[in-house]
């Protein structure tokens, strides 16, 4: 496997705490400019976004995440379905026993807000790449690492509170019309 020594080592180092003094724009032209084109297609195929079909090899870092991400996904949507329903089977398990990415929905939905929610399940997200790394330094791995942090930071950065705020609204006022038109509907059935 072909070895990124100086691109790896000119990066900024990115903490989950603070902003990034590069996003993934630049940080593709710094890639472009010093790794293969096949690594370059590769790189621009990492998402958070788990894609039905994987270009990656199994044992690469990106596979991986694609992994951890698709079954975290999976047992959010379980933990919700439990949650929802009176069906306690389809819950997930109480007790001790419970598994890391089990254990971290359950600490993400006992948060009433829901961007803190997504903040620790993130944080766990984070924790993973922390272990995907492990003896990848300086290959095409660490850049898929490198890359997937980035993204996760460029979540937050689009996210702002005028424009969720909009989206809210536009939510209710939806809901609103469509009551009204039930209302409606229901007053000339009668």
């Amino acid at each position: 496997m072909k070895q990124y020594y100086y691109l790896i080592c000119s990066l900024p180092f990115i903490k989950l705490e603070e902003t990034p003094s590069i996003n993934s724009g630049e940080f593709r032209r710094l890639c472009q400019e010093q790794i293969s084109e096949k690594d370059l297609q590769l790189l621009d195929a990492v998402s958070l976004v788990p894609a039905k079909e994987s270009p990656f090899a199994k044992d690469s870092s990106a596979f991986l995440w694609l992994v951890l991400e698709t079954n975290l996904r999976k047992r959010m949507a379980i933990y919700r379905a439990g949650r929802k329903s009176e069906n306690t089977s389809r819950s997930m398990p109480k007790g001790d026993n419970f598994s890391d990415i089990d254990q971290g929905i359950q600490e993400a939905y006992a948060k009433s807000n829901p961007a803190e929610r997504e903040k620790h399940l993130d944080s766990l997200r984070w924790h993973w790449l922390d272990e995907l790394e492990f003896g990848h330094y300086f290959d095409v791995n660490k850049l898929f690492i490198y890359k997937l942090r980035l993204l996760i930071h460029e979540k937050w950065l689009s996210r702002n509170n005028e424009h969720g705020y909009e989206n809210f609204d536009r939510i209710v006022a939806a809901i609103n019309d469509r009551g009204e038109f039930v209302d409606e509907a229901i007053t000339e059935q009668n």
